[in-house]
């Protein structure tokens, strides 16, 4: 048995071919995942198109998320 960690890029919409091509892979990856641990910078409020990312995943594979909050030590900028 073993683990592999997939670090993946920030999911967002946009226009550069570069960021795009990263975000592609992340969802590929997200498919072949078991496990996924989407990290939410719960020092700020999230932005629409991040909750419309994030509600898009969620939807497409409800049983491998696991949310976890980061920075929960910080105060919340908003």
């Amino acid at each position: 048995n073993y683990l592999t960690l997939i670090d993946t890029a920030g999911l967002r919409n946009t226009d550069d071919m570069i960021e795009k091509e990263g975000i592609e892979r992340s969802l590929k990856e997200a498919v072949l995942a078991d496990i996924i641990l989407l990290v939410i910078d719960s020092s700020r409020l999230l932005t629409d198109q991040e909750r419309q990312v994030y509600a898009e995943i969620a939807q497409q594979h409800p049983q491998k998320i696991i949310e976890i909050y980061n920075k929960s030590d910080l105060p919340q900028v908003t």
